[in-house]
Order: C-alpha cells, then sequence, then structure tokens
C-alpha cells in the first residue's frame, strides 16, 4: 500500500494549491446544489398553480340545488348513509418500469416543499463552510508564505544616453614625478598586435530639416565673408534627438591634431584589453598630447603602441615590417566602419627628435609612389567619434568617461585668455568654438587642430540644464581660415543661439 507523504514535507505553495483545488469543487458543488435548488422552486410554483386551477373548475361543476321548502309531512326518520367503499390500489411490482420514472413526480406538494427546504439549507450550511474555508486559506497565506524570490536586475536599456554630469570638469595635471617614461617604458611591446575597435557601426541617427537649415546658414557666413566653401566640411549632431546634417561632411581632409583624439583612444583600446597594463606610464603625455596638443607626446605614444619608431630609410622587409606594425593605427578604425580614413602619420614638429617635417622612414611612408600615406578623416568621422565618446560606447563606458575628462575645457577666461606658453603653447580656447560660449551654463569638451594651411575643431557643448547637448565639427582646408580668428567662435554662438533659442533670428553676420 503506498504511503502518503507527510503533510509537513510538502511545502507551502504546494499545500495552498491543494486547498485552493478543494474550494474550487466545492464551489462548483454548491453551484449544482444552487441549479437544482432553482429548478425544483420551479416544478413546485408550477404543481401549486395547477392545483388552483383544478380547485377551482371543481367547485364550478358541482350543481346547486334549490332550497328545500318545509315539509307537511312529517319527517320519515333517515338511514344512515352508506360511506363510499374504498378502492384499494395494487402495489406494483418493485422492478415496475414505472419505479424508474423521476420520483420528483411522485411527491406531494408539501413533500416537494420540504425537500425544497433541505437543498436551501443544505446550500447555505455549504456556502458557510466554504466562507469559513476561504477565510482558512487565506490564513494559511499570510502564516505560511515563504519569501518571495529576489527580482533579477534588468538589463539598461541601449537606447539610454549616458551623457557626462555637469558640471564637466578639466583634468588635474598630472605629476611627472617618476613617469617621464613612455620615454623608457618598461613594457615591452606586444608583437603583431591586431585589435579593432568596439563600435563596428555608425551611429543611428536621422538626417533633419531643422539641423540642415542651420548648416546652410554656416555655409552661408563663410560664403559672405569670402571664405572658400569648397574647402569647408561641416557635421552637426543633436545628441538629446539623435539627428544630424551635414555640409561635404564625407570629404577626407588633413585633420591636423584633431587627429589626435584618435590615437587616444587607441591607446585605451590597448589598456582595456590587458596589452598593456600600466596605465600610469601613459597619464602624462596622454594630458600633454589632449589639453596641450602636444606632438612630442603623441610622437612618444605612437612609438610604443605600435612598435614603429621614426628613424632612418629602411629597405625592403624590413621597412614591410616597420609599416605594417604602424598600418595598425588605421586597420583599428577602418575595420569599424570608418571608410578611408588615414591616421598612422604623427604631427610635427617634433622637438625632442629635431624634426620639422617626415624624414627617414616617415617620409617613406609619406611618399609612397603606389600608397603615400597622409592623415585624413571627415568631419562625420570625427563627429561620430565624439558621440561614441560622450554616450560612453567608445571602448569601454568607463574608459570614456576618462576620455571625455581629458577633452574637457574650462571657458571662463582666465583659465585660457593667457599667454600660450602658460598652457603649452597652444590655446584651444582663443578662436575657437569655447571663446564664444558662456562659461557657467555649458559643459565644453573639444579637440581642436592649427596649421598655417587649415582650422579645425570638433566640440561636445551641453547645457548645464540638462535640455540641449550636441557636437558641432568643422574643417577648415585653407590659408583663410588659418588666417581668420573670429569665425569660428561666430559659427558656433549661432549654432548655440539656435538649438537653445536664445536668438530665435540671429544675424549671420
Amino acid at each position: 500500500m503506498r504511503q502518503r507523504e507527510p503533510y509537513q514535507s510538502k511545502s507551502p505553495y504546494q499545500r495552498i494549491s491543494e486547498l485552493e483545488e478543494k474550494l474550487n469543487r466545492a464551489n462548483r458543488f454548491i453551484k449544482r446544489l444552487q441549479q437544482n435548488n432553482t429548478e425544483l422552486q420551479k416544478q413546485l410554483f408550477s404543481l401549486q398553480k395547477r392545483d388552483k386551477h383544478q380547485s377551482a373548475l371543481s367547485l364550478k361543476d358541482i350543481p346547486v340545488l334549490p332550497e328545500r321548502q318545509p315539509s307537511r309531512i312529517k319527517d320519515i326518520p333517515l338511514l344512515p348513509e352508506k360511506q363510499p367503499s374504498r378502492r384499494r390500489r395494487r402495489r406494483r411490482a418493485k422492478h415496475s418500469p414505472r419505479e424508474q420514472t423521476d420520483r420528483t413526480r411522485r411527491l406531494t406538494p408539501k413533500r416537494r416543499l420540504a425537500r425544497a427546504y433541505q437543498l436551501r439549507l443544505a446550500g447555505i450550511a455549504l456556502g458557510v463552510a466554504a466562507v469559513f474555508f476561504l477565510v482558512g486559506l487565506i490564513v494559511v497565506r499570510l502564516v505560511y508564505r515563504p519569501p518571495a524570490p529576489e527580482p533579477s536586475p534588468q538589463p539598461t536599456p541601449t537606447n539610454v544616453l549616458l551623457l557626462p554630469e555637469s558640471p564637466l570638469a578639466p583634468p588635474e595635471i598630472p605629476a611627472s614625478t617618476g613617469t617621464v617614461a613612455l620615454a623608457s617604458f618598461s613594457e615591452q611591446t606586444p608583437e603583431n598586435v591586431e585589435i579593432v575597435y568596439n563600435v563596428n557601426t555608425t551611429p543611428d541617427l536621422k538626417q533633419s530639416q531643422d539641423l540642415q537649415a542651420i548648416v546652410d546658414e554656416l555655409v552661408n557666413m563663410a560664403d559672405e565673408k569670402n571664405l572658400p566653401t569648397d574647402s569647408l566640411s561641416i557635421t552637426l549632431i543633436n545628441v538629446k534627438t539623435g539627428e544630424i546634417a551635414g555640409y561635404q561632411q564625407q570629404e577626407l581632409r588633413y585633420p591636423a591634431s584633431v587627429i589626435k583624439m584618435f590615437w587616444m583612444v587607441y591607446v585605451y583600446a590597448l589598456l582595456e584589453q590587458g596589452i598593456f597594463t600600466d596605465e600610469a606610464a601613459f597619464s602624462v603625455d596622454l594630458y600633454r598630447m589632449i589639453q596641450n596638443s602636444s606632438n612630442d607626446a603623441a610622437s612618444r605614444i605612437i612609438d610604443v603602441v605600435t612598435g614603429a619608431k621614426s628613424g632612418t630609410r629602411l629597405k625592403g622587409e624590413e621597412y614591410q615590417e616597420w609599416f605594417d606594425k604602424r598600418q595598425q593605427l588605421n586597420n583599428f578604425f577602418q575595420k569599424a566602419g570608418y571608410e578611408g580614413i588615414i591616421l598612422n602619420q604623427k604631427t610635427y614638429p617634433i622637438g625632442y627628435l629635431k624634426l620639422q617635417k617626415p624624414e627617414g622612414r616617415e617620409m617613406q611612408m609619406w611618399k609612397d609612389p603606389e600608397d603615400p600615406m597622409q592623415n585624413k578623416i571627415s568631419s562625420d568621422q570625427v563627429a561620430r567619434l565624439m558621440y561614441e565618446i560622450v554616450t560612453g560606447k567608445s571602448v569601454s563606458e568607463a574608459a570614456s568617461r576618462k576620455m571625455v575628462r581629458l577633452l574637457a575645457r574650462d571657458l571662463h577666461p582666465e583659465a585660457w585668455d593667457v599667454d600660450s606658453a602658460r598652457i603649452g603653447g597652444f590655446n584651444p580656447i582663443r578662436g575657437f568654438f569655447g571663446e564664444s560660449l558662456p562659461p557657467d551654463s555649458v559643459d565644453f569638451a573639444s579637440k581642436a587642430g592649427w596649421t598655417s594651411t587649415s582650422r579645425h575643431e570638433v566640440a561636445f557643448v551641453k547645457t548645464r540644464d540638462g535640455q540641449v547637448a550636441y557636437i558641432l565639427a568643422i574643417l577648415g582646408s585653407d590659408r583663410t581660415y588659418s588666417s581668420n580668428w573670429k569665425f569660428f567662435p561666430q559659427m558656433s554662438r549661432f549654432v548655440f543661439d539656435r538649438l537653445t533659442g536664445s536668438n530665435p533670428n540671429p544675424s549671420p553676420n
């Protein structure tokens, strides 16, 4: 004989499920009783109505006798009336077919009424029992309720923007004591390193007619100032709405020092993947390369991360091996959708190497008759990279936060309106986007580039109330842009006013 499991061995959920099943069966039984009760009441009412009707008919059929006149004849004693004989009913056989008919048809009205009352009382009793059972079930749930399982962590939606928090302050100058030191870097550069940028598709940005109208106004401003528009590229991204517009934004141009932002991303990718582990060794030169736009710092970084140092000319396989190492910089971004980008050439002059322009193996690559390597990017590419950094997608969220901090600028005049020698020899605010923006109400991160023949910049601008956030990238590849120190601030203020609504109908002049 199978033994029943002990009640205590069942979990509270199992006991609750059994009690709920019993309650459901009781409810179904009560419903059936109620249905039978209703049917019996209907039958009882029908029988009572029929009995009343038959009684009324029998009274009408009895003839009314005339009133008896008093007789003058002596009354004759009457004989006692003979009682009518009662006809005995024959007892039916036990197994008569009629016995198998519905017993409710043979019940008298009184017995039917009694049966209805009995069923009604039974229904009431079952209802009361069900109420007590339900109360008991609730008590069991309250007393024996097991602890609720911990909710699983919800994934962060992919469409949520992780913009830098306000205020966005520039980084502190790192201590150089003991870390002069990419020049004496202790880690061995790995051989045959081949990594690819983690964001391998372009951002899903929508074309905007409103932004395009702003870009068209910027082009008109350049034309009115007799600046060559064929040497101009513009990309404007509204980070809050995911919209974009541009002018000649796919045109590849020499980027000057704007290219250093790409080298910074490559360094953090190597650190993220553990190819290099001493982040502190890079801190000083990363700061100088981004904040001060130092060509010397950028040269040391390229030598370390590629293992392809500058030097005298090489031949044959030796040059090809050197070139393949330097080519890793291009492959890193080209395989991630940055089509046609070239960024494996250093920027000049380089003081510690005493180089004013490419020489030796650098010139071999620069003037290669089959495939000359000269740095080239488009305004769309530099705007895309800034977008991926400020939204936390470049390399990793933690790395993006470090990079946007390196790109941050202090727009207060006391921080930048000084002798350029005090801020590393290059002033990224004077004559660029940040000069015309309100320092107390915006967060600003940028990378600018300037040569005698070009002026370029990409910047992330966010109001500290969080209402407006955009990226503006402008490449001006002509001496007229290089020598004009007012045009970039004017274009920057025009875009800011249009997007913030500060001046709905600004004059482009």
